[in-house]
């Protein structure tokens, strides 16, 4: 899951440069998140709907 969760570290910190501004506001939060369950959706279709949101939370933690 470690590697897993490198990839999803990697795609947030991008979403967040291309979302940037003086500050992360609720808005762009609220998209980051959609677009990371998208990701997770698409890239990890192997994983249980538990593990996504497992990998999702630890990938947040990591802002």
């Amino acid at each position: 899951m470690s590697e897993n969760f490198e990839k999803v570290s990697d795609h947030n910190e991008e979403c967040i440069r291309l979302l940037s501004g003086d500050k992360l506001n609720p808005s762009k939060l609220f998209t980051l998140t959609i677009q990371t369950i998208e990701y997770l959706d698409n890239e990890y279709d192997e994983l249980s709907g538990s593990q996504k949101k497992d990998l999702l939370i630890e990938a947040f933690n990591d802002l």
